[in-house]
């Protein structure tokens, strides 16, 4: 009941909001990223869907992070734009989890493999153009921080990357850290 209770408070305060005269608007954000870091480069595709207040955005978003081991992040995006024009530069910042979706490279290497979801992050600046009503271009550029952790049964020996034996029974753990340049574009509703 106290849940039900809360779920319609934040409805009537969003609703009373959305009312004013700077109102509550449904943003939409989807992006084509290019990450670059030491090891190698690689895409990325994120949809970020939330609302804007004013010069606020707040949104839930997921992708697909292509970058050594595949994953998908889903993470908290907020955005602050510093003018109210058409054209508008802006910050944002996200963080949240990323699920590993291993590819046949990682299940033929080990096996009894098991990923553990780990912290996501990302934060950089960018410029929105106004480019129709409803619709603007973005582009973006920031820092972006992934961490996979991968416990494992080596099948055969893996030679780019050392591991370490935790037990006698020959289980053994990676601890990757990704950090990357992230070149986004992308349009915004």
């Amino acid at each position: 009941m106290r849940k039900i209770l809360a779920i319609l408070g934040c409805i009537v305060c969003i609703n009373c909001c959305a009312q004013q005269e700077n109102k509550l608007k449904f943003n939409s954000i989807n992006t084509f990223g290019y990450l670059i870091g030491d090891k190698t480069k690689s895409e990325s595709v994120s949809t970020i869907n939330g609302v804007r207040w004013q010069d606020w955005s707040v949104g839930i978003g997921a992708g697909i992070d292509w970058y050594d081991i595949r994953s998908v992040p889903v993470f908290l995006d907020i955005r602050k734009y510093f003018t109210n024009k058409a054209s508008q530069p802006f910050v944002y910042a996200d963080g949240g989890l990323s699920f590993a979706w291993p590819n046949k490279q990682i299940k033929n290497w080990y096996s009894g493999y098991e990923f553990r979801n780990t912290f996501y992050g990302e934060c950089g600046i960018g410029y929105s153009l106004k480019v129709s009503k409803g619709c603007s271009a973005l582009l973006s550029a920031g820092y972006s921080y992934k961490r996979s952790l991968l416990k494992y049964k080596r099948n055969q020996a893996n030679p780019s990357t050392t591991y370490y034996d935790y037990s006698s029974a020959g289980i053994q753990q990676y601890d990757f850290e990704y950090q990357r340049i992230a070149i986004r574009i992308g349009l915004q509703f």
